[in-house]
């Protein structure tokens, strides 16, 4: 299965996917940014990082399975990495926005799941105004969230992230049955 995680920015995606990939056998596709690297962030581990100049080269070649732009930033999925977490027969689980997921359903419509996470309005504005990322960058994050709750309406499920370890568990069970 593949699972692709949607959310807003500031709605504990990451935190869940990282939590997640301790206590399952999911493995993480690592997916490519633009953005900038923020203090917490792994390169290669959390996300790759490319100059647009690199992302549009890889775009034109062909790399990518799905790609976008989000608050200014390119994100995108490369073959090489479905392939290579494909092959070893795993479950995937990967951050994607809402046009990624759909991409993904297409492509897997039998062995994919999106699930949103959803955080209150409130919570999620706090979040992203204490990122340490440009007031540019904030702005259009909260700006983004009035699409991202269009969104929420397109994916599989929608799992309230008010309670860290209930979102967790809840995760986890819809794994169970899939």
């Amino acid at each position: 299965m593949i699972y692709v995680v949607v959310g807003s920015s500031g709605s504990g995606k990451t935190t869940i996917v990282d939590i997640l990939l301790k206590e399952t056998l999911l493995e993480k596709l690592v997916t490519c940014t633009t953005r900038e690297i923020r203090s917490e962030d792994i390169p290669d581990i959390s996300y790759h990082f490319l100059t647009k100049e690199e992302f549009n080269i890889q775009v034109k070649n062909g790399e990518f399975v799905e790609h976008t732009i989000y608050a200014n930033n390119m994100y995108g999925s490369r073959y090489k990495e479905f392939d290579e977490a494909i092959k070893k027969g795993k479950d995937i689980i990967v951050i994607m926005d809402i046009y990624g997921a759909k991409f993904i359903k297409e492509k897997y419509p039998n062995d994919s799941m999106s699930i949103f996470i959803l955080r209150d309005r409130t919570s999620l504005i706090k979040t992203i105004l204490a990122r340490d990322v440009s007031d540019d960058v904030k702005l259009q994050r909260v700006v983004q969230l009035d699409e991202d709750e269009k969104a929420m309406s397109q994916c599989d499920v929608i799992v309230k992230n008010d309670n860290l370890e209930n979102a967790i568990t809840i995760i986890k069970k819809l794994m169970m049955y899939n």
